[in-house]
């Protein structure tokens, strides 16, 4: 574009635009909370309130979310997908409250009637580019396998035990898949309200997610750190690694029922944030992103044990040195090396069977030496040179 086109279109925006459509030059309400109100609405959350969650799990779950957002000050779209949310039921407890719930939530089929309609009805030219391109396969939320918990020996002997959650949220604004994302750690609290440990192992045994069944609610709480360890991690099963930790509702013959894999959407959250401030007796709407302005605010200059600042409280230092520490994973009693019957089995796996005699192959297919091929860049020095990564890699690995 020319300069005077774009003096045009600035003079639109600027003049007749905003008198032709109402267009407010007012800038949005930027509202922050406090511990007050943290506390205010998580009291209002579990004693309360009177509305109804269409499955009581969504009720941990909020919880969950909403001290999330104030111990870390994460973007909501970092805890939860930002596309268009299914919404919870939710009633005033006499049965008249508005159904929150979408048309997408109503079937447990992803291909849903509504989805159809709108392809029929979509622009018939259609072009030979596909419309999505799906980049990121796991899932746009806070899995299993993104929490890492485990009990810490407490630096005060003469307190027990404390269960730690480092949590790392990878889905970060402009990240891509595999990229490393930020580590955020949260430990037991007094309060159960303010305790993100009850509530992550709340969700835990309600999907069965721990790998030792030998853990149950009442045992959890007497273990302790074994006197060689300096920790005792807690392990999630493999099945559950990739299975959200917040995920919505959907109706079935049965009655509402948890959805095994679909998360929890970021509009579901916020409304049902709002429905809770307004409960509360708020008078502007409790947004996601009011615990992310609070937490900046408090967190700035940067400390170590943001939990503890965020509830003024006096930060645990010794106890963040001590998770932080290397040795929170040694363990003197731990194998140094295989036995002879171990590394027999090892050299007995046919995968790695397979590798080796690929290797072989390649090698003899070579006209020169190893190093003359690599330094020609031709094929097989390069599949070479990938099946014996492998190989190396599966060896670690079974090690």
């Amino acid at each position: 574009m020319d300069n005077s086109t774009l003096k045009q279109i600035n003079r639109y925006v600027n003049g007749r635009m905003l008198v032709d459509h109402q267009v407010s030059l007012r800038a949005r309400r930027k509202d922050t909370l406090s511990a007050e109100d943290l506390g205010i609405l998580l009291r209002c959350h579990w004693v309360y309130d009177t509305s109804v969650y269409s499955h009581e799990r969504q009720r941990v779950q909020m919880g969950l979310i909403m001290l999330f957002s104030a111990f870390t000050g994460t973007r909501p779209g970092v805890l939860l997908p930002q596309n268009k949310a299914t919404k919870m039921r939710r009633s005033d407890g006499n049965g008249s409250g508005a159904d929150l719930l979408g048309p997408d939530q109503i079937s447990s089929d992803p291909f849903s009637d509504r989805s159809k309609n709108v392809r029929a009805n979509s622009n018939p030219l259609k072009s030979d580019l596909p419309a999505h391109t799906q980049v990121n396969r796991r899932p746009r939320t806070v899995c299993y396998k993104d929490i890492e918990l485990y009990l810490l020996r407490n630096p005060d002997s003469s307190q027990r035990d404390i269960f730690i959650a480092e949590i790392e949220f990878v889905n970060l604004k402009g990240s891509k898949e595999g990229e490393d994302g930020t580590i955020f750690m949260m430990h037991e609290d007094t309060q159960l309200a303010y305790c993100p440990i009850a509530h992550i192992l709340a969700l835990a045994f309600a999907d069965d997610a721990l790998e030792s069944s030998l853990l149950t609610p009442e045992y959890i709480c007497q273990l302790k750190v074994p006197k060689r360890l300096s920790s005792l991690p807690l392990r999630w099963k493999k099945s559950h690694l990739d299975i959200p930790l917040f995920r919505h509702t959907i109706q079935t013959e049965y009655g509402v029922r948890i959805h095994p894999t679909l998360p929890m959407k970021y509009d579901t959250s916020n409304s049902s944030l709002r429905q809770l401030g307004e409960t509360a007796g708020y008078r502007y709407p409790i947004k996601s992103y009011c615990f992310r302005r609070w937490t900046a605010n408090e967190a700035n200059p940067i400390h170590c044990d943001i939990q503890s600042v965020v509830l003024l409280r006096p930060p645990q230092d010794a106890l963040c040195r001590a998770a932080a520490q290397m040795n929170r994973n040694w363990d003197p009693l731990a194998l140094r090396s295989l036995t002879e019957k171990q590394l027999q089995t090892l050299r007995r796996m046919p995968h790695l069977i397979q590798l080796r005699r690929e290797k072989d192959t390649l090698r003899k297919q070579m006209a020169g030496s190893v190093q003359d091929e690599q330094a020609r860049g031709t094929d097989l020095s390069k599949r070479h040179a990938a099946v014996g990564k492998e190989l190396a890699r599966l060896r670690a690995a079974y090690r």
